[in-house]
């Protein structure tokens, strides 16, 4: 009868310390999920005035800045704040780049013009320039000017 008791008792210690384990690894990943829709969260719902816009933002920074979600694919979007640009996939933030008016793509030796029509987004790595379209207070259309394709958004 002891020998039950022991083998039962091991048994229960042993199966509660592996539900405690999973409970661990389960809570650990629910956590950092939170913590990245938080982060995407207030990338979303901060305003200029939060992130680094200045007063003397141009009119057509103003018009674009805020959250802007792809017609043609809904897990894709970008904000624009202030500066910054920060792209999201289906929630979470996939990059951060600096973004500026332009009068040209600077490959075509264009200058920073806040009566520009062409956005240029860059990182230490990489440049991306668009030519703004269109553009008014619930859609964005955008050309990429090295693929030739059109881009649509609508702001959110």
């Amino acid at each position: 009868m002891n020998y039950i008791i022991k083998f039962t008792s091991a048994f229960l210690c042993i199966f509660l310390l592996n539900a405690c384990t999973n409970y661990s690894s389960q809570n650990e990943a629910s956590t950092q999920a939170a913590k990245r829709e938080a982060i995407s969260k207030t990338v979303i719902d901060q305003s200029p005035a939060y992130i680094g816009a200045s007063s003397s933002m141009n009119k057509m920074k103003m018009q674009i800045d805020g959250t802007w979600q792809d017609s043609n694919n809904a897990k894709k979007m970008f904000v624009i704040s202030g500066n910054e640009y920060y792209e999201l996939y289906e929630g979470r933030q996939v990059s951060k780049m600096k973004f500026d008016i332009y009068n040209a793509c600077p490959s075509a030796k264009g200058i920073v013009d806040e009566n520009g029509h062409f956005i240029w987004l860059r990182t230490a790595l990489d440049t991306i320039c668009y030519e703004i379209a269109d553009l008014n207070t619930n859609s964005l259309v955008l050309l990429n000017t090295e693929k030739g394709n059109k881009l649509q958004y609508e702001r959110r």
